[in-house]
């Protein structure tokens, strides 16, 4: 899943995998778009959001983050941010 952990999560929130999962422990990377996301940068950024939109619409809420190694954001330094988060999300509540 590695790198192509965006276009996994936005494809498991179209066919309804995310409708039979209660808890996702994952790590996105920022410090490029990732497999098969492509766009400038704020079009990646914007199919980020979409992606993370998703997760809370599905009744997922961000539980637990912790930054990981690097500073890029799409191959940019960013002082502040990381290139990667570990992230915790739960279900709170079904979908819709």
């Amino acid at each position: 899943m590695e790198s192509a952990e965006w276009r996994l999560l936005e494809s498991w929130a179209m066919d309804g995998t995310l409708n039979r999962i209660w808890q996702l422990l994952l790590t996105v990377h920022l410090h490029w778009a990732g497999f098969e996301v492509a766009g400038s940068d704020a079009e990646v950024v914007r199919f980020w959001y979409s992606v993370l939109h998703r997760l809370r619409a599905s009744g997922f809420r961000l539980l637990h983050s912790a930054g990981g190694a690097g500073r890029t954001v799409l191959r940019r330094p960013l002082p502040g941010a990381r290139s990667a988060y570990s992230l915790t999300w739960v279900r709170k509540r079904g979908p819709g």
